[in-house]
């Protein structure tokens, strides 16, 4: 719980380091905006500039559409973390079926993670917008027994 909450913290403060301190010294970050699209993987050392740094990646491409989706991870993903960590968000370890909304498209942990726990960080949608659900999972690995974040993958509604 104290790992998450500096998480949150760190990511509305856009601190860098902060956010650097909390990412797995052996692995880095990876992050991927949908569980179907392919990882974005960043050093550890490439984290503390995340907030700042205009890189563009390739990030996948929207549900839908099939378009692509590039931009620095300022632009794509740091509104989508903000989207649940900024307001009141649910906290479930292992469970992305109690850590989502209804969809049409499939909530799978990537099977490439199967080893690794995580937390599903889920931002219920409003009463009159069932389908504006949005949820982070959070995957943690340990380093020399400390808990260290490794993935994050975003879940929201699919057509």
């Amino acid at each position: 719980a104290e790992l998450l909450h500096r998480f949150s913290a760190a990511v509305q403060h856009r601190d860098g380091d902060a956010l650097q301190a909390l990412v797995s010294p052996a692995h880095g970050l990876t992050v991927r905006i949908s569980w179907w699209n392919p990882a974005v993987q960043f050093s550890p050392q490439e984290v503390a500039d995340l907030f700042a740094e205009g890189r563009v990646y390739a990030w996948g491409v929207q549900d839908g559409s099939g378009l692509p989706v590039q931009g620095s991870f300022a632009q794509v993903i740091l509104p989508l973390l903000d989207d649940v960590l900024g307001g009141e968000f649910e906290r479930y370890c292992n469970d992305l079926e109690s850590g989502s909304g209804p969809s049409a498209g499939l909530k799978i942990w990537p099977p490439e993670y199967a080893a690794v726990n995580y937390y599903a960080l889920y931002r219920p949608a409003p009463a009159d917008m069932e389908f504006d659900w949005a949820t982070w999972a959070v995957g943690i690995e340990y380093v020399n027994g400390q808990p260290f974040i490794a993935f994050l993958v975003h879940y929201a509604w699919e057509i």
